[in-house]
């Protein structure tokens, strides 16, 4: 929805848009320009299904270098990529780009309602760890991952990479409306 919300103002600016879902065969909307293609677009984003693992540093250089001409590129992700997002962040900045990046996680990544003795499987891999979570693992990892966080949005603001941390229970609204107008990304 975000997405979608984000290539529908686009259209109706009659910027040029062009919209690619990042993976081992990447799919892409456009370019385009105007309203016209509002309803492409949204039969594209409902067509669009996410597909386990990404490198993401090789996906975003990959488009860096198809890229034919410099623009705004928003990166919405999770950004759980073993080989981090920062390279492929670089290579976009050095053609000119600017860049946004909406760090999405759900409201469970970040503050867990569990504890004991569990069996938790990784959604993207099928990978399944056991664990046993006390409350004081509980409270470790909500550091870590805090720890996590506040370090992606240092690293990108020091890179002049504007960063946005959403959690999946906020109004896709409010994310386009406040966050990304009060960070000058829309305008």
């Amino acid at each position: 929805r975000l997405a979608a919300g984000l290539s529908y103002i686009s259209l109706r600016s009659n910027a040029r848009l062009t919209v690619t879902a990042l993976s081992a065969s990447p799919e892409a909307f456009g370019p385009v320009r105007g309203r016209g293609h509002g309803a492409r677009l949204l039969r594209f984003f409902g067509a669009m299904q996410a597909r386990g693992i990404l490198d993401l540093n090789a996906a975003l250089k990959d488009f860096a270098l198809r890229l034919k001409r410099p623009g705004l590129v928003i990166l919405i992700s999770d950004l759980f990529s073993p080989t981090g997002y920062l390279d492929g962040a670089n290579a976009l900045l050095a053609k000119g780009c600017e860049v946004a990046i909406v760090h999405l996680l759900a409201p469970e990544e970040v503050d867990p309602p569990l504890g004991g003795d569990l069996r938790l499987v990784d959604v993207e891999t099928g990978a399944a760890q056991e664990v046993s979570i006390d409350g004081a693992m509980r409270q470790r990892y909500m550091e870590r991952v805090q720890e996590w966080r506040d370090s992606l949005r240092d690293e990108s603001t020091r890179r002049g990479i504007h960063f946005v941390p959403v959690l999946t229970n906020v109004a896709w609204e409010r994310i386009i409306l406040y966050d990304l107008q009060r960070l000058g990304v829309i305008r």
